[in-house]
């Protein structure tokens, strides 16, 4: 119980702050796309967005919102942290393959900005953050600006490849700190992928160029996919805690 309350004082946002969130003024917040669009689809948006974000109740509202309808403009208190993550619609690649989200994260100790635009840097913290709230744990029970901003910090600008396991398991035992960000262990893989051009879930990683000897390259441990355009098939390489790697291919 003492870590626990440690953290809550070191990182906490004074719940009497949040709490007259919910009472207070409200803004209107303009949302804006990633710039840069998605690789995948050539540079351009996707057609729709799920957007999530972290609402006046403190719970978790979602959104489906099209791409050509332009920014998106959410009323939000004015002393609420700002927790906003929308995720690329991709309907034409099957599952498992799901772009990752772009999202931002600004702490309510910060005043509401009048116009944000979502990156995909912090689509990992704003994601994080949210399930915790989903998962029952208060906003207010982290620092959500000094999260996301480690999070970048500590990954290089590639949060995605953050061990998020250990992560929440410093959080459910009270012990959350700097060095709680750690990356996964990475290996050196060699894969009969298929010749051509394979996007990651992650619009900021380089594509998989693949020969007819196939790939090779470096991956963390996990699970990780991959499309490839010209024909929607869907790569999946699993790597171990020993560097094994299988690869399944899915039209």
């Amino acid at each position: 119980m003492g870590s626990m309350r440690t953290l809550i004082q070191s990182l906490a946002i004074s719940f009497f702050s949040i709490a007259c969130g919910f009472f207070g003024f409200a803004d209107n917040v303009i949302i804006r796309w990633p710039p840069g669009g998605l690789p995948i689809y050539d540079g351009t948006n996707p057609p729709s967005w799920e957007v999530r974000w972290l609402n006046s109740s403190a719970t978790v509202s979602v959104r489906r919102v099209d791409s050509a309808q332009g920014p998106l403009v959410l009323q939000l208190s004015r002393e609420s942290p700002l927790i906003v993550m929308a995720t690329p619609i991709t309907a034409e690649y099957a599952s498992p393959y799901r772009v990752r989200p772009a999202g931002v994260v600004v702490g309510a100790d910060s005043p509401l900005p009048g116009s944000v635009q979502l990156s995909w840097e912090d689509g990992f913290s704003a994601q994080f953050l949210l399930s915790l709230v989903d998962a029952g744990i208060p906003s207010h029970a982290i620092n959500q600006r000094r999260f996301a901003s480690t999070a970048r910090k500590r990954s290089g600008n590639k949060p995605w490849r953050l061990n998020e396991s250990y992560l929440k398991n410093d959080i459910a035992e009270g012990k959350l700190q700097t060095y709680s960000f750690r990356l996964l262990e990475v290996f050196k893989i060699k894969a009969a992928l298929p010749e051509g051009i394979w996007y990651s879930q992650f619009p900021l990683d380089p594509p998989l160029i693949s020969s007819r000897n196939g790939w090779k390259g470096v991956l963390p441990r996990g699970i990780w996919h991959f499309a490839r355009p010209s024909d929607a098939r869907i790569a999946t390489i699993s790597v171990d805690a020993n560097g094994y790697s299988l690869l399944q291919i899915a039209d």
